[in-house]
């Protein structure tokens, strides 16, 4: 038994926290390598700008798509791990046992603005510049590209809300419970 596949009281974790945990890991790699590679973009940016006297003319658009994948793929993960800025404060001044209703009531919030405007939305936009054809002027990449992340970060978000809420619901969510 790896670490890993154990929690803190040697009892082993259910495979589909396992499975989840491994899914947050791979996109917190995903969101470093993006972050990475936009650091790279923009450096070279400012070099070919000011220092070669040369701008490159597809930094600014690269930066873009980047920067969005970077920061809804980001979000996703930080939902995850419950780093997202949150209303702790009034959570706080609720009296314990509606603590874990307003956790309840909250995730399925997040849930339904996951799937109503970030994957039915997404995908509309998604759709529509498909079937348009736009492009990106510099790169040439279709825009549906840049709009995809949405999406793809709301089905991400969606299926940790809807985990949070299935286990706020079993009893299983301490953290929620404590008020955190």
């Amino acid at each position: 038994m790896t670490s890993e596949a154990t929690e803190a009281g040697g009892a082993r974790r259910p495979w589909h926290r396992r499975l989840r945990d491994a899914l947050v890991a791979t996109l917190e790699r995903t969101v470093i390598v993006l972050m990475l590679v936009l650091v790279l973009d923009v450096l070279w940016q400012v070099l070919s700008r000011y220092v070669l006297r040369a701008p490159s003319s597809w930094t600014d658009e690269l930066a873009v798509f980047l920067m969005t994948w970077t920061a809804l793929l980001g979000a996703a993960v930080a939902y995850a791990r419950r780093a997202h800025l949150g209303l702790d404060y009034f959570a706080g001044k609720l009296p314990a046992r509606h603590r874990r209703r307003a956790a309840l009531f909250t995730s399925a919030v997040v849930f339904l603005f996951a799937v109503g405007a970030m994957i039915v939305g997404g995908i509309r936009i998604v759709h529509l510049n498909i079937l348009t054809g736009q492009q990106s002027a510099a790169l040439a990449m279709p825009m549906s590209w840049l709009y995809l992340a949405l999406p793809v970060s709301g089905c991400f978000i969606a299926l940790f809300a809807a985990e949070e809420w299935a286990e706020l619901r079993a009893g299983t969510d301490e953290d929620a419970e404590e008020g955190s």
